[in-house]
Formats: C-alpha cells, structure tokens, sequence
C-alpha cells in the first residue's frame, strides 16, 4: 500500500508542481530525478521540499480525497494525511540516500571485487 501513496503523491507532485507532462513522463528515468549537478536543485530534493510544505501546511483536499480514497478499507484507513505523506517522504529520503552511493559506483565503472557476469561481459 505504501508504494501506492508513494506514486500518488509523486504522480502529483510531477503533474501539478513540475508540470512535466504526460510524454515526459514516461521518459523520466532515475539519474533525472535523483542526479545533483553541482549548483542545480534536484527534482528528488524538490519533492521534499514539497512534502515538508504539506506537513507544514496541510495537505489539500483534491489530495486528501485522493489518499483517502486510495488507503479506503486498508489498514491505513482512519490514519491523518499528513501521517501517509511523512511515510512518503522517510521512503524517499531513504531510498536518495541508498541511490547516490550506487550511483557514484556505477558512473565510476566496473569495480576488481564487482564479479557478475553481466559486468564482465561489458568489458569484453
């Protein structure tokens, strides 16, 4: 359930708030949304910033209506809103900071302890 109030809430965060459109998103990837270019505000770092407003001033009520109608007869039914964001944004506060290490990893190239198939079929 949770990842369903996660894609909720960035599904309308990346409509209303970024204005990306329906044909950007589907060619949205990871290194756009979690990448920080020295200088530049992250998109990640943006939904945050968002998720903390909500906390901070509430949550409105196109979104409570539509959290409310996605956690219906769940477990989660009868939790606030701003609970359902604050797991939301633990989830990706969490999920940034496992994604920059892997990612510094991966654009750094094959490690000598890395010893999948897959990667050394890339060096061929």
């Amino acid at each position: 359930m949770g990842r369903h109030i996660n894609s909720l809430l960035l599904a309308h965060f990346l409509s209303e708030i970024l204005t990306v459109t329906e044909q950007q998103a589907t060619s949205l990837n990871c290194g756009w949304f979690f990448y920080n270019e020295v200088g530049h505000i992250t998109p990640v770092d943006n939904f945050c910033g968002w998720l903390d407003e909500l906390l901070i001033h509430g949550v409105s009520e196109k979104l409570e209506q539509g959290l409310r109608s996605l956690v219906r007869r769940t477990p989660l039914d009868g939790i606030l809103a701003t609970a359902l964001v604050q797991q939301t944004k633990d989830a990706i506060e969490m999920t940034k900071l496992a994604w920059e290490p892997e990612h510094v990893r991966l654009r750094s190239g094959p490690h000598p302890s890395d010893n999948s198939a897959a990667l050394l079929r890339c060096s061929l």
